[in-house]
């Protein structure tokens, strides 16, 4: 995607300034779009319905079909369905893998209106980082940093967890707080587990994340792993 540096500034009396993002591309911003001029550049800015989640008090009218536009922030678009609401958080805490025999990363991506958990190889690539909206659930509790593999269930998922250090034992809770599964940091010292302040630890900041222009780009230690287009 290629946006401008340059937004388009709208001030309406007595309002606060709004921004609207330029693309560059029809691709990236197709039609209802409005046509400006940046540097001698052409640009695209998004234009949508007047009650648009992502509407300013801009507006436009277009002589093609006789219609009023509000223009938009952004092009909205999203990898994730629109009925999960906007993206709010990302965490991520290490898990167990299915057999658990080996451990993993487990991101844990919060919505509006639930959390999806998505396991993630240790030694994955970027690209090969995949998620089922089957295990979405309509929970947005705060603590869920991570996934477990719930043989508990039929069929047999991955479900939200929160991931904590408890004793002798790395722990995930449901969101109701009770136990999903835990295992002990003995053997989890067997499979490598990696430690932290001396001892394997459920806690991780091997990734990181930011959104911008309503892209969420991952970070594993620093370089770019995966993104994701959300709603922000």
């Amino acid at each position: 995607m290629s946006i401008l540096a340059k937004k388009l500034h709208i001030l309406k009396d007595g309002g606060p300034e709004e921004t609207a993002v330029i693309y560059t591309t029809t691709s990236e911003c197709p039609e209802p779009n409005l046509k400006v001029s940046v540097d001698g550049a052409n640009g695209y800015v998004k234009l949508g319905a007047v009650n648009h989640q992502y509407a300013t008090s801009g507006r436009v009218h277009r002589n093609s079909d006789n219609s009023d536009y509000a223009i938009l922030k952004l092009n909205a678009v999203s990898d994730f369905p629109l009925e999960w609401g906007k993206f709010k958080k990302f965490a991520c805490a290490l898990t167990s893998n299915e057999a658990r025999t080996d451990y993993m990363y487990g991101w844990s991506l919060h919505f509006e209106n639930g959390t999806l958990p998505i396991p993630v190889g240790y030694k994955a690539a970027g690209s090969s980082v995949s998620w089922s909206a089957d295990n979405y659930e309509a929970v947005t509790k705060d603590s869920l940093n991570c996934c477990w593999y719930n043989k508990q269930v039929t069929p047999n998922k991955w479900v939200n967890a929160t991931a904590i250090d408890d004793s002798n034992f790395l722990e995930w809770l449901k969101s109701d707080n009770t136990n999903l599964g835990n295992i002990s940091k003995s053997t989890a010292t067997a499979w490598g587990w990696p430690e932290q302040g001396g001892e394997p630890s459920v806690y991780t900041s091997a990734f990181t994340a930011t959104v911008s222009n309503g892209v969420l780009t991952i970070k594993k230690n620093g370089n770019v792993f995966k993104t994701y287009n959300v709603y922000v």
